[in-house]
C-alpha cells in the first residue's frame, strides 16, 4: 500500500470547487461527470467524493456562492437609501449587470432544468428572490399580495431580459442604455 499523500500534495475542497465551476461553465452540468472532473485534476475520482456526496451536491456548493453574491449585491444597493422608484430601476440595473457580467454563473443559477439539483439550490433562490420581493415591495409602497405579485412579474421581466444578452457579445456597458430604457418602460408598468 502507498503511503498517504502529502498534505501540500492534496487537492483542496476549493480547488475542486474552482475546476468544477470552469467545467460546469465550459460543459454545462449535464455533460460533467465525477471521473472526468477526476481526470481534469489528475486524481481519483474518490478524491472528490471525499468532499462531496454527488455531482449534485458538488454543483450545489459551486452556485452557492454566486447566490451570496448576488443576495450581497442587492444588499449593498439597497443600504440607507431611501425606497422609492428610482432606487428600484437602480435593483433592476444591478440585477442585469450580474447577469450580463456573469453569464455562466446567471446561467447556473437560474437557468437549469434538473430536479436534482433544483431541489438542493431552490432555498437560496428563494432567499434571494425574497429580499428582491421585500425590496420591490418597499419601493412600491405596497407590502401586500398585490405588491408580491408585481415582484414576481418585475423578476419575470428581468430575468427575460437577461436571458435575451446572456450569449450576446455584448457587455453591460454596451447594452446599458437599453437596460435604463427597459428598466423604465417595466416600472412604468407598476
Amino acid at each position: 500500500m502507498s503511503p498517504r499523500p502529502t498534505a501540500e500534495n492534496e487537492l483542496t475542497r476549493e480547488q475542486i470547487l474552482e475546476a468544477a465551476r470552469e467545467r460546469f461553465a465550459e460543459l454545462g452540468y449535464r455533460a460533467v461527470s465525477m471521473r472526468g472532473l477526476a481526470q481534469a485534476l489528475k486524481c481519483s475520482h474518490g478524491a472528490i467524493y471525499y468532499h462531496f456526496k454527488d455531482k449534485a451536491d458538488l454543483y450545489y456548493k459551486v452556485i452557492l456562492h454566486d447566490f451570496d453574491r448576488l443576495q450581497e449585491l442587492l444588499d449593498r444597493t439597497v443600504e440607507g437609501r431611501e425606497p422609492n422608484l428610482k432606487l428600484l430601476h437602480t435593483v433592476i440595473m444591478e440585477y442585469i449587470r450580474f447577469g450580463i457580467e456573469r453569464p455562466q454563473s446567471y446561467e447556473m443559477m437560474f437557468m437549469i432544468n434538473d430536479k436534482a439539483i433544483e431541489q438542493r439550490y431552490e432555498p437560496n433562490q428563494f432567499k434571494c428572490y425574497n429580499r428582491f420581493s421585500e425590496v420591490v415591495q418597499s419601493c412600491l409602497h405596497e407590502e401586500n399580495e398585490h405588491g408580491a405579485r408585481k415582484a414576481w412579474m418585475l423578476f419575470l421581466a428581468m430575468h427575460g431580459f437577461v436571458a435575451k444578452y446572456i450569449h450576446s457579445a455584448c457587455s453591460f456597458e454596451e447594452i446599458s442604455e437599453v437596460s435604463s430604457a427597459y428598466a423604465d418602460f417595466i416600472l412604468a408598468g407598476t
